[in-house]
């Protein structure tokens, strides 16, 4: 087989790697992540940028819900750091940080 005939075969598993791991998030499932070993195509730098942006959503999904819970459970150690997030992912952070400092100020105020 070719060269050119192998990459073709390494875009189709590609593709449908990049199918199963949009169709996750559609169902709400963030902890899938394309399976990459280099980043030299135009399609695999797309799988990255995938892969980057499910990171940034998921750490931003989880560390709302941790702190949350811990708030709840009277954890005031906790805090959401948006160091490593970028744009709306940084201002959503920094958003629920404020959020969730006025929590524990609530919870602290009750006792």
């Amino acid at each position: 087989m070719s060269f050119f005939g192998k990459k073709q075969i390494n875009e189709s598993e590609l593709m449908k790697q990049i199918s199963t791991v949009l169709n996750d998030v559609k169902n709400g499932k963030l902890a899938s992540r394309i399976i990459l070993h280099s980043n030299n195509t135009p399609l695999e730098s797309i799988a990255w940028d995938i892969n980057n942006s499910l990171d940034q959503m998921e750490i931003v999904l989880r560390e709302s819900r941790n702190n949350i819970q811990a708030i709840s459970d009277g954890q005031m150690h906790r805090s959401m750091f948006p160091a490593g997030l970028k744009g709306e992912f940084k201002e959503t952070a920094i958003a629920i940080a404020k959020a969730m400092a006025s929590m524990k100020a609530n919870e602290r105020y009750k006792t």
